[in-house]
């Protein structure tokens, strides 16, 4: 399988807001220990491509904005191409850019999905997010942004209700792709494993966002709704990929996201 990393967009996010709970003497620490100096770390926003051969698939679809579609472009690849997108969850960097792929039929685990078209799920997601996003946002902001999270599940998903096709995550969608239950960052989080020719690639989404975290899975991020599933859903995912020697690829490292990884415990 070929994989590509594909940009969307990037932002300079200090680790002091992106860890508040952390001192900021224990984060240079920690940095120092990973071989690394920089404070105000630029996050990217990527997505994953991966071409079996048979499937062209995009891991989530970005924003609705022009920089992945430059991004592709500058890969040779066509938006017109992709036939299959895998969506991890329903936050607006994954799923804003559905409407680019025409021809693209979607995948998402049906747990997800029941979720976002229920009432009380539709209930339970905007919670999640606004209690989060209110120490985030300016108060006058808020209201649009959870009216805009709620249409991923009131009229998003039915413009692709053709085209979806609602998962069971402990098969795989394809030969060698699978999602996994990553829950924590939301409700509705899941991880792709991508394995091919004895090698794997695992894709934690946001389940994490910096290899700081390796050290310390502990320092969860601001913008996680259950810190203390994510902290248990990324000491299983360092643990996943240290048994399968995996590489890994972040939704939210520095671009292109790939690391190499290796738990010291």
């Amino acid at each position: 399988y070929e994989c590509i990393a594909l940009k969307d967009s990037s932002k300079v996010i200090p680790l002091t807001k992106q860890f508040p709970q952390v001192a900021e003497n224990e984060l240079r620490r920690a940095l120092t220990e990973c071989g690394l100096t920089e404070m105000k770390p630029t996050v990217g926003f990527n997505c994953l491509y991966v071409n079996t051969g048979f499937h062209k698939v995009l891991i989530d679809c970005g924003y609705a904005g022009e920089q992945l579609a430059e991004s592709m472009h500058a890969a040779g690849i066509s938006q017109q191409d992709i036939n299959a997108v895998i969506i991890t969850h329903g936050d607006g960097d994954h799923i804003g850019g559905i409407a680019n792929f025409p021809n693209a039929q979607f995948y998402m685990p049906e747990q997800a999905y029941q979720l976002w078209t229920s009432k009380l799920g539709q209930k339970q997601l905007i919670s999640e997010f606004e209690r989060v996003f209110k120490h985030v946002l300016p108060p006058e902001m808020l209201p649009k942004k959870l009216a805009s999270r709620l249409k991923f599940g009131t009229e998003i998903l039915p413009t692709i209700k053709d085209r979806l096709h609602l998962i069971d995550t402990r098969r795989p969608i394809f030969p060698g792709i699978s999602m996994l239950e990553a829950f924590g960052h939301r409700s509705d989080h899941y991880a792709v494993e991508i394995e091919s020719e004895g090698e794997t690639l695992l894709h934690i989404v946001d389940a994490f966002r910096h290899p700081i975290q390796v050290l310390h899975p502990e320092w969860y991020s601001f913008i996680d709704s259950y810190p203390e599933q994510t902290i248990i859903t990324i000491k299983a995912l360092l643990k996943r990929a240290s048994e399968k020697n995996a590489l890994v690829f972040g939704s939210h490292f520095t671009f292109p996201g790939i690391q190499n990884l290796v738990p010291n415990q």
